[in-house]
């Protein structure tokens, strides 16, 4: 692994500490009793006393990623965790602001779906899990900014809109992933960490949050170049606009950032497969 992959923070961790990573609770009554709780909320279970009663959790880009690549364990599913649709969105409040949903299954338990929201925002979460982000990013007024992947508690996209404030909207552009040339989760983390880090801190084009989410947006259509690709509702003229300010991510931008994305993913596979043999040979 690169050592300025590391030094952004995500590491891997080391073998003593794979067995305790599964998020499992035998006690409690879940119809998908092994799987990874961060991205699958208790809610998504039918007996869940809690369900639609929860808001969603809230995780940075980096948290997310360390939640699905720091320790491996068979039962955790990281390679199986696709990303099978994005869509663009944009609020249709004055603010319009720009996001990405996204919905995610995990490929080895079967119905096992969820919804979430990626966006740069000003406001502060709501989730109850919102102190986890390990910090704030400064916005060119001032203002504090965050990236976040914002998870449905209980698979309730249209909850999570509205707990996220980007209700009422309109979809503008929609990806649908091949499964022959998937988009794991944990590759999209990589991707997103690696735009949050690279710009720290709040651009003109991030005024309604259309620069971070239109560059990750053409990013993942970079790296996934067979995704079938729909513009909804006149998506390309819409997309980044606000008043006189229509920007667009640049081509040399995306290309540079899709290149270092593909480095430090290889780096992540190798760890991962690394950590394989090893639950391997620790679990004989």
């Amino acid at each position: 692994m690169s050592n300025e992959y590391q030094s952004h923070g995500i590491k891997m961790s080391s073998a003593s500490s794979l067995k305790g990573s599964i998020a499992t609770h035998p006690e409690n009554s879940s119809s998908f009793p092994h799987r990874i709780r961060d991205v699958f909320p208790p809610g998504l279970d039918s007996s869940c006393s809690t369900r639609g009663a929860r808001g969603h959790y809230t995780l940075a880009p980096g948290q997310l990623h360390r939640t699905l690549t720091s320790c491996y364990g068979p039962e955790k599913h990281v390679d199986s965790i696709v990303v099978k649709s994005a869509w663009y969105g944009r609020q249709s409040k004055l603010a319009k602001q720009e996001f990405i949903v996204l919905r995610v299954e995990d490929l080895e338990i079967d119905g096992l779906t969820n919804y979430l929201v990626l966006d740069r925002t000003t406001s502060t979460p709501s989730s109850v899990f919102s102190g986890l982000i390990p910090h704030s990013r400064l916005r060119f007024q001032g203002e504090m900014a965050r990236d976040a992947f914002k998870i449905a508690y209980d698979g309730n996209v249209g909850q999570l809109l509205q707990e996220c404030n980007l209700s009422p909207h309109k979809y503008l552009e929609r990806l649908d992933f091949k499964p022959e040339e998937s988009l794991l989760l944990y590759q999209l983390s990589t991707l997103v960490y690696i735009i949050s880090e690279r710009y720290p801190q709040f651009r003109v084009a991030d005024i309604n949050g259309s620069g971070f989410a239109g560059l990750a947006w053409e990013c993942m259509r970079e790296i996934r170049p067979s995704a079938s690709h729909t513009h909804l509702d006149q998506g390309a003229k819409k997309r980044g606009k606000l008043g006189w300010i229509h920007p667009a991510p640049d081509s040399v931008e995306v290309t540079e950032i899709c290149q270092l994305f593909h480095k430090e993913a290889l780096a992540v596979t190798m760890e991962l497969s690394k950590q394989k043999s090893i639950w391997a040979t620790v679990s004989s």
